[in-house]
């Protein structure tokens, strides 16, 4: 009978659990669309490192997350054939096409390195005689995060196309848009209009023959806000602020603190905070606007979020070339980031305005300006 001394067992437990750890840390967070004739994927998945596969594919790479997202069900090839078992080989012109974020990739699935929040698309695709393509992905844009049950609003829809070296996108009208009980057909500018009758969580999809359906979207339907009591007649005074307040003029700026403790912080790929929580101290005047500003660096290369688009665009470098996004008028602000945030120095801003148009525009350090690292 052969013995396992303690101290080599220990070692043994030590060791899987570092190797766990290791592992879960190198985790990327993506999501998988894979579109075929007879097969429809739709899942997040977390890569990680290491090898698989006949070509030694990286686990990292698009191809481990389509590893992932079959549970390895299919040929694992860099060149891939099949797919859950379906097989498009070019004996028709067919083959499986490799997008990543609404782009033809020029990369193949097992040399493009995954980063947080990349989509990943594959589709079958055809082609004509002449070599060119003929199926292409919808894009879903312009949907808000949050609508009132019963209030229109207006989304749009565009076609992403490739000549193999480019893709363009392109405003695509007779694409459907439905979710919810609710649908509308895309007029020539690509946009359309819906109405959501019930509250909830909706899903949204934009969809027309001949293209691969959009990624879905998902719309937070709300309860129309009671109607308020009429606001009370102050009585005549013979001066008044432009807060209201009879014989004064509010000069106190309002102050506002950003809480989760992320001054300082360092979090690994995937592990950034996406949900911003910020506090009001009390204002005599009452709150007129909150608002944040998100700006990043990364390697020289500057960047702010955009709280229209929800997503991060291109800037100067410094914070003061951010751009402003209002989040609300509440003392308590709880905001979410679209995705994970990417690797890069971040600075957070908040701000706000009260009702005499005063501001919180001396930046402090741990209150309304934190900085943080992720990666």
């Amino acid at each position: 009978m052969s013995h396992i001394r303690r101290g080599g067992l220990v070692g043994v437990i030590v060791a899987t659990l570092l190797a766990a750890l290791a592992a879960a840390a190198d985790a990327v967070p993506v999501s998988v669309r894979i579109v075929g004739d007879g097969v429809a994927v739709e899942r997040a998945v977390d890569t990680t490192g290491g090898t698989f596969g006949p070509n030694s594919c990286a686990g990292d790479s698009a191809g481990g997350a389509i590893d992932k997202a079959v549970d390895g069900n299919w040929d694992r090839m860099a060149f891939v054939s099949t797919i859950l078992g379906e097989t498009h080989t070019y004996a028709n012109r067919d083959y499986w096409s490799f997008w990543i974020n609404d782009t033809y990739s020029q990369l193949g699935i097992c040399d493009y390195v995954v980063k947080p929040a990349d989509r990943v698309l594959v589709f079958g695709q055809r082609d004509t005689p002449t070599f060119t393509a003929t199926v292409f992905p919808l894009g879903l844009s312009d949907t808000p995060s949050t609508v009132v049950a019963g209030a229109a609003f207006t989304v749009a829809v565009k076609e992403f196309r490739t000549d193999g070296a480019t893709t363009t996108p392109t405003a695509v009208a007779g694409a459907t848009v439905s979710g919810g009980g609710a649908s509308a057909q895309t007029d020539a500018a690509g946009r359309a209009t819906l109405v959501l009758s019930n509250p909830g969580s909706v899903v949204l999809r934009a969809t027309r023959s001949g293209n691969v359906a959009s990624d879905a979207a998902t719309v937070n339907v709300v309860v129309p806000a009671a109607p308020s009591a009429p606001a009370a007649i102050p009585p005549p005074c013979s001066t008044s602020g432009r807060d209201g307040l009879c014989g004064t003029r509010d000069l106190t700026a309002p102050a506002i603190s950003i809480r989760g403790g992320l001054d300082g912080g360092h979090f690994g790929h995937g592990k950034g905070p996406r949900r911003i929580k910020a506090v009001v101290d009390a204002d005599p005047a009452g709150l007129l606007a909150t608002k944040l500003r998100l700006t990043r660096t990364d390697r020289g290369r500057c960047s702010y979020f955009s709280g229209k688009f929800e997503r991060f665009k291109p800037a100067r470098c410094g914070a003061a070339h951010g751009f402003w996004f209002r989040v609300g008028d509440q003392p308590e602000v709880d905001y979410l980031l679209p995705g994970a945030l990417p690797r890069g120095r971040y600075v957070l801003d908040a701000n706000v305005v009260d009702k005499a148009y005063n501001r919180d525009d001396a930046r402090r350090r741990g209150g309304n300006r934190v900085v943080f690292h992720v990666g």
